[in-house]
């Protein structure tokens, strides 16, 4: 109901309809949390690098405790990162109306809605959550947690005047990094790049791995394999790749007769073909392995333009 509700709501409001879901998110999948409160004339930034190319057309914040005071009425924004600064840079792309939401249900998500916009994998952003001056809001956090989830942060402080704020002047103030922020990016293009089998991956047979990133054609990729995915590999940026580095990733990685074509460039489309050659060991039969791979942005200090979700591989 949820979501034929937003699609109506879109539909009114920006003449499209499109299904909403979750396109990434920071923290998103824990739902406990204590309050940040965000003082009035306040607009807190939260860093923000999506680990694929997306579009989204929604920014949610997660509201903790039936106690929350007041949250809203208020804007939320996706800005530009400012290169020189590394903080907001005042560049908007998207802003919607976070509606008022008092004394509201424990595990609230508030959405404020625009027209879709499109981020790349890889990119860094900034989004900003801010209200009209009133009782303070608060936001779900979870402070200094252990987790790949840190999220990088900072607060722009205004002067009350009546009932604006006047944020002329204003700067970002001094970056934080002990939290991890609860806000959700909703789309429904969200990550494109998938890695798929090509065919069942029974012993004794070579399989193929399929891989696709349809928004970065002609790019670097590199793949492998790992025994598992938590707590991953950190990139330093808030994202993870979702393999171990255990023994399996370093065979992987190594020239190995057992896996084959895991790095190149992507073809016009997108895409490429790996292969994994199945040793015929009947122990093999039920055990699984993961893969994933990278997409590598050679024009920006070889950044990571794509991470993929991992592939679970269960032997037959």
């Amino acid at each position: 109901m949820t979501r034929v509700l937003t699609a109506i709501a879109l539909t009114l409001i920006y003449g499209f309809s499109l299904p909403a879901q979750v396109c990434e998110g920071r923290n998103h999948q824990v739902n406990t949390a204590t309050p940040y409160v965000v003082q009035q004339c306040d607009r807190l930034g939260v860093r923000f690098v999506p680990s694929d190319t997306l579009s989204t057309f929604g920014l949610a914040w997660y509201i903790p405790f039936t106690g929350s005071p007041f949250f809203g009425p208020g804007t939320t924004e996706i800005q530009t990162e400012d290169p020189s600064t590394g903080l907001p840079s005042g560049t908007v792309l998207a802003s919607g109306t976070l509606p008022n939401a008092v004394l509201p249900a424990p595990g609230t998500w508030i959405t404020g809605w625009f027209a879709p916009v499109q981020l790349d994998g890889g990119t860094p952003y900034w989004v900003t959550y801010w209200h009209i001056p009133g009782l303070p809001s608060e936001v779900g956090v979870q402070n200094n947690p252990p987790g790949p989830n840190v999220t990088t942060a900072s607060l722009q402080t205004g002067v009350v005047t009546g009932n604006i704020c006047l944020m002329v002047g204003a700067t970002w103030g001094p970056r934080f990094s002990t939290d991890r922020f609860k806000v959700r990016l909703m789309g429904s293009a969200c990550g494109q790049s998938t890695m798929t089998l090509g065919a069942a991956p029974a012993i004794g047979t070579t399989v193929p791995v399929l891989i696709s990133s349809p928004t970065n054609p002609l790019w670097p990729y590199l793949a492998a394999f790992a025994a598992g995915t938590t707590p991953g590999i950190p990139t330093g940026d808030g994202r993870v790749v979702p393999l171990n580095p255990d023994w399996l990733l370093n065979l992987s990685l190594a020239p190995s007769p057992l896996f084959l074509g895991l790095s190149g460039v992507l073809d016009a489309t997108g895409s490429a073909v790996a292969n994994i050659v199945v040793p015929g060991i009947p122990s093999l039969v039920g055990s699984s392995v993961f893969g994933a791979f990278i997409v590598v942005d050679v024009m920006a200090s070889s950044e990571l333009r794509v991470i993929s979700p991992p592939l679970t591989v269960t032997f037959q």
